[in-house]
């Protein structure tokens, strides 16, 4: 279903964020494009619901909205404007700021004091979206259809959002209309199951405080597991879904390679052979000074001897929770109310970025494809604003499976072991006992390091006491036959512990450069490039698309030396003080200019003659002949529009906006005349 909101009013929308020019903005995303985030729709919904239970009807609050301890049945994407896909392409051929002015209105005000005088620092200005948009927010499908009715009553209930909404800001239509007809996808199979952030995801790390949510840099197994549980799947072994760009899997980089710290050229990789032998050449020269060296960190992938590192895109973002008086225990109540106030928490959440892909290299007994282009969610508040993920499937390019005779083995999600009387313990015999169970056995552990880890326990529904394994990262030298790229060790694997990712040798590696990283994502953008709009999508969004350009035009004349050299008089009259304008002259000039719209250019002077009438003697009026004297100065024809044409886009712009540009062009000008003007 989807959730259709039309606004019949301006409406504010504001993110709390100004800046110089503006005092309260309104949300836009990466492109300029405006929407509503979920977690506002969701509260304003729910605002909706309370209201309809407080006359009367019988609607079930909580199970459709949830609370910190219960999740709702609703959950909502970001709100997007109507044919927001088609407009995304044109994003290439805009700035965000054109996209902006486009779909609102920058409004001013101010607060007047006893005497109906305007008080001093009082004037504020806000950014509000225009009538007449159309948002639409997707609907969860697994959302149950016995609550419907419930949905749809409270969505007409719904009748103004956003801020001032008592001063006529933000009257709108809230309607639920099906989901449009979306052609069949095929199932495609392949033994990389990938993942398409569609918004943001947010996985909870151990670290932050009460007020900081932080995120985990992946997407993680058991997280994945409940999301397929949910859809009926069962994943028996799962696994931790790293960054992939379409291509390759960057996994969690080896403990032991490092890099100079602070080299700017010498980018060669650092294993612990290299830091020996490097040890014993500065012994024979009596040379004691070490290089500093830095652990690579991060994530990686390895292919021909160069190591790539993956750049994974975060954003933070800050949330208000309000104080829910009605859910309060009374100890809670009597302690606010105390307070004389509620009390809402500020608190900020880091999320990774959505439009970027996590994978996961399939074992070869595991079959998924009936999850091709199923939407999942994931981590923290999923139900509202975060969380949205896509699968899709690919094959693999990396053919690399078969090891022999000696290789290494690193840890890309935490190894748990148990010890000879079943407790978790990371030693280095308990780590010899389930290699050998794999047919490998433990030359030597290169680096390792411990952390905690905890699962949870289906049986009695709580999370176990947390445990210590091997840590991500750590390096294992082993030898005998593995014919895949992963292993995995069986203690707790079904929560996705105990895999490693194997490599044939760390010798010789360079590290891949900015400069190439460049070059690389310049290849992959060329390849990548959003397709162009086809007829039928211009045709769908003509309107819009006609103010967008016009907006660009704008911002292209007045942006302009032509425009930026044009002055009000001619420099050859400048200096005839009888010539100059004065401010009310101007002010006057303005206010016609400002009741013409789009007549004809010839009645101008008509207009002028009818505000500047003759004096009582017969003499024309002294302005008039300044009018006469420098009508070239004043004439709408001394800004030569013609030359501001854009290729391609000729045919949205006709005679009658032309002259209504030229028309605002003097107008802005003659403000700016009045300034400075003594």
């Amino acid at each position: 279903m989807i959730l259709k909101i039309t606004l019949l009013s301006n409406t504010i929308i504001t993110n709390g964020n100004g800046d110089a020019l503006i005092d309260l903005d309104c949300d836009y995303n990466e492109y300029g494009l405006p929407y509503i985030s979920a977690k506002r729709l969701k509260g304003m919904l729910k605002d909706s619901a309370n209201e309809l239970v407080s006359m009367g009807q019988d609607i079930n609050v909580l199970r459709l909205f949830g609370d910190e301890n219960n999740e709702g049945i609703i959950k909502l994407s970001d709100a997007r404007l109507q044919d927001y896909d088609i407009l995304e392409k044109l994003s290439n051929d805009f700035k965000p700021d054109l996209f902006k002015n486009s779909f609102s209105v920058v409004l001013s005000q101010t607060s007047l004091d006893e005497r109906g005088v305007a008080k001093k620092g009082s004037l504020r200005r806000f950014r509000a979206y225009d009538k007449g948009l159309i948002f639409e927010s997707e609907i969860d499908e697994n959302f149950k259809q016995e609550f419907q009715k419930d949905l749809e009553l409270i969505c007409l209930n719904l009748r103004y959002i956003g801020h001032k909404r008592t001063r006529g800001f933000g009257k709108v239509k809230c309607e639920i209309i099906k989901n449009k007809k979306i052609n069949e996808i095929s199932k495609k199979s392949g033994d990389i199951m990938v993942f398409t952030l569609l918004d943001d995801v947010v996985l909870t790390n151990l670290s932050g405080d009460e007020n900081t949510i932080d995120t985990k840099e992946y997407l993680s197994a058991s997280a994945i597991k409940g999301a397929f549980k949910k859809l009926g799947v069962e994943y028996s072994k799962p696994q931790n879904a790293y960054f992939y760009d379409d291509k390759n899997i960057f996994y969690p980089a080896p403990m032991n390679l490092k890099k100079l710290k602070y080299a700017q050229e010498n980018l060669k990789i650092y294993t612990e052979i290299d830091e020996e032998k490097e040890k014993e050449e500065l012994k024979k020269n009596n040379d004691f000074k070490i290089e500093k060296k830095s652990s690579i960190g991060g994530y990686v992938c390895i292919k021909n001897s160069i190591l790539s590192k993956a750049k994974i895109s975060t954003i933070n973002k800050t949330h208000v929770s309000l104080a829910d008086k009605e859910n309060m225990s009374l100890t809670e109540l009597e302690k606010y109310e105390s307070e004389g106030k509620y009390k809402n928490k500020i608190f900020s959440y880091t999320a990774i970025s959505k439009g970027q892909q996590f994978a996961i290299k399939l074992m070869d007994e595991e079959n998924f494809s009936e999850l091709d282009g199923k939407v999942l969610r994931l981590g923290k508040s999923a139900n509202s604003q975060y969380g949205r993920v896509k699968i899709s499937f690919e094959s693999s390019s990396n053919k690399e499976s078969n090891f022999n005779n000696e290789f290494y083995l690193v840890a890309i999600s935490p190894v748990l072991l148990r010890n000879e009387i079943g407790g978790f313990e990371p030693s280095l015999d308990a780590l010899k006992n389930e290699l050998e169970k794999q047919g490998l056995k433990l030359e030597k552990i290169v680096i390792s390091r411990y952390e905690k880890a905890q699962f949870y326990n289906n049986s009695y529904k709580c999370k176990t006491p947390q445990v210590m394994g091997f840590s991500i990262g750590s390096v294992f030298k082993v030898s005998g036959n593995l014919n895949q790229e992963l292993v995995q060790l069986k203690t707790q694997d079904e929560f996705g512990f105990g895999w490693l990712k194997a490599y044939k040798s760390f010798d010789n590696l360079e590290l891949k450069s900015d400069k190439k990283d460049n070059e690389t994502n310049q290849n992959s953008k060329n390849k990548l490039e959003k397709p162009k709009l086809s007829d039928d999508e211009l045709k769908n969004i003509e309107p819009t698309l006609k103010n967008i350009l016009k907006k660009d035009l704008e911002q292209r004349v007045f942006l302009s030396n032509e425009y930026k050299n044009y002055e009000i008089q001619y420099p050859e009259c400048k200096n005839r003080s009888k010539d100059k304008m004065t401010k009310s002259e101007l002010a006057r000039i303005e206010k016609v200019l400002n009741i013409i719209g789009f007549d004809n250019e010839k009645s101008i002077i008509d207009l002028f003659k009818k505000e500047f009438k003759p004096k009582q003697n017969g003499k024309q009026n002294e302005f008039l002949d300044k009018m006469e004297r420098n009508k070239k100065g004043l004439n709408l024809s001394g800004i030569d529009i013609e030359k501001f044409k854009l290729p391609n886009y000729d045919k949205y712009y006709d005679k009658e906006y032309l002259f209504y540009l030229k028309i605002k062009t003097l107008i802005s000008k003659l403000k700016q005349a009045r300034k400075e003007t003594k």
